[in-house]
């Protein structure tokens, strides 16, 4: 990347580990920075598509409403990705499933395809508990989860959000702006008008 470059990012959270399905997990969107010395990142987070009831109408009006406050954030030049933030030893739900959906009608089917990146949280476990590499694991899924891999492309980040480790944090940080400056949209950024091109269609 650039020097002084900036990387805007949006990201789904991911389900909470108790509380009613229908209890969104971030109320509202909200904007975090980082930067140092070669780059500067901007994070929006979305609301939980996946830990809300989105067979409800005003639901539905709540998390849309919130998209556009996401997608205000970035002050009209848009974002480098979306991260669909998962937790390894979970299973896709239903709910899940239908968030991806939603996520998907919202802001366009090329989305997953030129801007999706997986990022599986709670690394440590999966370090414990598994021999492979994250990568053969990956490829031996089936179902829900394997389509939604297909549909990032095979682009999954594993990441061991306890670690204190500054050397592994800074790594896993590069790791994530390396898998975003390889992603097919070359660098262009999902706008204020591609959503709002698709939202009026």
């Amino acid at each position: 990347m650039d020097n002084n470059s900036k990387t805007n990012t949006t990201s789904t959270p991911p389900p909470p580990l108790s509380g009613p399905a229908s209890a969104p997990l971030t109320p509202s969107a909200a904007q975090a920075e980082h930067s140092n010395k070669k780059d500067a990142e901007s994070v929006v987070d979305s609301p939980g598509v996946f830990d809300t009831n989105l067979e409800n109408y005003d639901n539905v009006l709540k998390f849309s409403q919130t998209m556009i406050e996401a997608m205000s954030m970035c002050n009209g030049i848009g974002y480098h990705a979306l991260l669909i933030v998962l937790k390894y030893g979970n299973r896709l739900t239903q709910e899940e499933l239908d968030g991806i959906d939603t996520i998907k009608e919202i802001f366009g089917e090329d989305l997953f395809k030129k801007h999706g990146i997986i990022i599986m949280t709670y690394g440590d476990n999966f370090q414990r508990e598994v021999t492979e590499t994250f990568q053969d694991w990956c490829g031996q899924q089936t179902g829900p989860f394997k389509n939604l891999l297909d549909h990032c492309a095979g682009r999954i980040l594993l990441f061991d959000n306890a670690t204190e480790d500054e050397a592994k944090i800074t790594t896993m940080r590069d790791s994530l702006l390396e898998c975003i400056a390889r992603l097919p949209s070359n660098g262009e950024r999902y706008t204020n008008d591609q959503f709002h091109i698709v939202a009026t269609e």
